[in-house]
């Protein structure tokens, strides 16, 4: 019986071994994938926003609610 429980803990056929490398490195190319996703979410969260400055203007493009009050609309 010894040998039966070897037999099945390490894997003889080559097919089960390629199977198992298989399985292994699309598990290691997703941990890989995720980790490279999660560190350019965290960049773009972290990154300034550029705000466009239309041409002849000196402030970015939106107004505060608090502007738009001062100039009377």
């Amino acid at each position: 019986m010894h040998a039966a429980e070897s037999s099945a803990c390490a894997p003889t056929d080559p097919e089960t071994s390629l199977r198992t490398l298989t399985v292994s490195l699309l598990g290691a190319a997703a941990v890989a994938a995720s980790l490279v996703l999660l560190r350019q979410q965290k960049e773009q969260e972290t990154r300034p926003q550029t705000r466009i400055v239309p041409p002849g203007e000196t402030l970015p493009a939106s107004i505060s609610l608090d502007r738009l009050r001062a100039r009377g609309f």
